[in-house]
């Protein structure tokens, strides 16, 4: 299979989705419960019970949550089951990426309910950079961590008017912990046909691009220390809206 050459995407974002329809659709997560599950990504991250996929009698139960009712959002799907299911509750280094209408009503709502955890509430201020050649303006906007009662962690977003058009995704990004950023980089190149858009390298922590919507907004995330001083990180990208973050694991 013909590769491309890893670096910048010379395509104009806004086109992406006009000349390819290929889209992420799905991550599995296991929880403990499914109710509680659904109820905190509902209640406290505004996402929608989109089907309960539970089957009386069967070994393993599902859910499906999204941002919206839309066939093509991206959607989460709970799956809750056995003892050996639940082994890998919260068992992911990763972390997804939300945006919120109001962060700080958010964490308020999270602090005072007792169910889940607000691991920071400015665990980063980050510039907001518009990736087309026309861009080149700079903002400011603060990224704050929580946990959810699995054990997942969602970095929150607020959104706001300067990014633009309304994001049509609210989980915008999924970022994954590898130990070789490049083995990942190569398998989506070849296999899912993702195209990288920028890579960062950090003395203090690491940097990541993360996309807001097609053709608008770039966010740039400072984020965890990094004793190394070298963890490499790397974004993907794929025609629908959102983006898919490989850190690499400090040795």
């Amino acid at each position: 299979m013909e590769t491309q050459e890893l670096g910048r995407d010379p395509r104009d974002p806004a086109s992406w989705a006009a000349q390819d329809r290929r889209r992420l659709l799905r991550l599995a997560l296991h929880v403990d419960q499914l109710q509680a599950a659904t109820m905190f990504y509902s209640q406290f991250l505004g996402l929608t019970l989109v089907a309960p996929l539970d089957v009386p009698g069967a070994s393993v139960q599902r859910a499906l949550v999204a941002a919206d009712l839309e066939p093509s959002s991206f959607g989460l799907e709970l799956l809750s089951g056995g003892p050996a299911m639940s082994a890998m509750v919260g068992d992911w280094s990763g972390f997804l990426v939300l945006t919120v209408p109001d962060r700080a009503q958010c964490l308020q709502s999270i602090a005072a309910s007792g169910q889940g955890t607000v691991v920071s509430e400015e665990a980063a201020v980050i510039p907001v950079r518009n990736p087309s050649p026309e861009g080149g303006r700079t903002l400011q906007d603060i990224v704050s961590v929580v946990q959810d009662v699995n054990g997942y962690r969602w970095n929150l977003v607020q959104t706001a008017s300067h990014h633009g058009p309304q994001t049509p995704e609210r989980i915008i990004a999924v970022g994954i912990t590898v130990p070789d950023v490049a083995l990942a980089i190569s398998w989506c190149v070849q296999v899912l046909g993702m195209l990288p858009l920028q890579q960062y390298t950090s003395l203090s922590g690491y940097m990541t691009g993360l996309a807001l919507g097609q053709a608008v907004d770039t966010i740039v995330l400072g984020g965890v220390s990094d004793p190394t001083e070298a963890v490499p990180s790397l974004r993907l990208t794929g025609p629908g809206n959102l983006r898919v973050c490989f850190v690499q694991q400090a040795e």
